[in-house]
């Protein structure tokens, strides 16, 4: 039983681990969109808060890579991308966030309090010792 408690742990504290870096990659890619966006919007010379026009429709065209290929198209259609593109690393981080809540109260749930372990438990933790000290080293 205990050893299967200690898995179900360590199956939390993986997915908390997953859903942490998951976090870390789709903040980095939502950086990068927001730097492409404030680019487009420098090179149009749009103000900042005609962005939700996608800069007017300007006939200027910009290169784009998703998935790895690059890919001309119109301005107002490469803002229109990477703002839904926003729209959903947004999404996901919160979904990520929440799978981070989740993880962290199933371990607090699961223990790792004093409280939490039978009474033996917490002295023979204590109480361990290191095999390959002498007697000597361990008076």
């Amino acid at each position: 039983k205990l050893q299967q408690g200690l898995a179900e742990v360590e199956r939390i504290a993986e997915d908390l681990l997953t859903a942490k870096h998951q976090v870390t990659e789709c903040d980095l890619a939502r950086n990068k969109n927001r730097e492409a966006l404030a680019a487009m919007r420098r090179l149009t010379n749009e103000p900042r808060s005609n962005e939700a026009s996608c800069f007017g429709g300007v006939s200027k065209g910009f290169l784009l890579r998703p998935g790895g290929v690059f890919i001309r198209m119109p301005t107002d259609r490469a803002c229109s991308v990477l703002q839904k593109d926003q729209s959903k690393l947004d999404i996901e981080i919160q979904v990520q966030r929440d799978t981070v809540k989740r993880c962290t109260k199933a371990l607090a749930d699961k223990g790792g309090t004093p409280e939490s372990f039978g009474p033996g438990m917490m002295n023979a933790m204590l109480n361990l010792n290191d095999i390959g000290k002498s007697a000597s080293d361990r008076r």
